[in-house]
């Protein structure tokens, strides 16, 4: 039988001829490798007792002489495919959990391409994301809730073309409203699903949560979508109006700077141990809402209007409880 040390660049100039052509008969190899038929065939055996660890049976080269033609039929040798992190594959199945929890209209599609990827893993990286996805719960809407209740008929009238009327509570504004609204489009984020429509009320297309319609009502009022709608200008990171946006800075105390840097990644450090958030927010009451549930430990600094308003919303709130 061969030894290997001596017939390391034999081995490796058989192994390339096969990887290309995968079945070759074994009079071209013993011309290309300049050897007689014993000696290549010695070469086969050698090569048929490598592989990968833990070099079982799926692990090793499965080299053969079959009818006077070599053949290599296994993917030992073959560069393996891009794979994922255990963490990165985990993440696919956790939105697509979110997706199917949330009802996305999206979510075939997706489930379609996470399985196609999953395909393709090495079976340790698919188990291993499955086990770290387990441990992630996806919160699924209820049956019946306000969100369910009012999507069907949210997704006939974008369908038909055909305004509603709905009440709508308006979490900024701490306020219910009545309007009618033409639907252009439904979108599913992970906070819920929002629909972009024009409000005959303001005068504007506007962006409204689904789950805040307290009551909706099919009209035969007809409308037409504008062609040039671009989703990203409602629910993107740079709305179409973000210019009504106001830049804010907002101070934390010590005690509550960790906690502040993991909810508002953009926020800082400061020499205090304290932490500073300076972000475009919308001022309104939601606003107002979010500071006081720091109890006190987040201050707006800047600028005074929106500090001001901060104060009297507070102000508001404390005479309820006096009262």
């Amino acid at each position: 039988m061969a030894k290997a040390p001596e017939h390391i660049p034999r081995l490796l100039a058989l192994v390339r001829s096969l990887v290309r052509a995968r079945e070759l008969p074994l009079a071209v190899l013993c011309e290309e490798l300049g050897v007689d038929e014993r000696e290549l065939r010695e070469d086969i055996e050698l090569l048929s007792m490598c592989g990968l660890p833990p070099y079982g049976p799926d692990s090793l080269i499965d080299i053969q002489i079959v009818r006077d033609r070599v053949r290599l039929s296994n993917k030992v040798l073959t560069p393996p495919p891009l794979q994922l992190t255990d963490e990165e594959a985990a993440g696919l199945r956790v939105v697509l959990r979110l997706a199917q929890a949330q009802g996305w209209p999206e979510r075939r599609a997706l489930a379609s391409a996470v399985k196609k990827l999953e395909d393709a893993l090495l079976p340790e990286r698919r188990e291993g994301a499955r086990r770290l996805a387990r441990r992630v719960a996806v919160a699924r809407t209820g049956e019946g809730g306000k969100d369910e209740r009012n999507l069907p008929l949210v997704r006939k009238a974008i369908a038909s073309g055909t305004s509603l009327d709905i009440d709508y509570y308006s979490d900024g504004r701490e306020e219910l409203t009545r309007r009618r609204i033409d639907p252009y489009r439904l979108v599913a984020l992970v906070r819920g699903r929002y629909v972009i429509a024009f409000c005959h009320l303001r005068k504007a297309i506007q962006t409204f949560r689904l789950d805040r319609f307290v009551r909706a009502k099919r009209t035969a009022h007809r409308f037409e979508a504008p062609a040039d709608l671009r989703i990203a200008d409602y629910v993107g990171d740079t709305p179409r109006d973000a210019e009504r946006m106001v830049k804010v800075t907002v101070r934390f105390a010590p005690g509550a700077a960790r906690l502040a840097r993991e909810t508002y990644p953009e926020a800082k450090s400061t020499a205090d141990g304290g932490a500073l958030l300076i972000a475009r927010v919308w001022a309104n009451r939601a606003f107002c809402r979010e500071i006081a549930r720091w109890g006190g430990a987040a201050e707006v600094i800047a600028p005074e209007s929106v500090r001001a308003m901060v104060r009297d919303d507070a102000k508001e709130r404390l005479r309820r409880y006096e009262a």
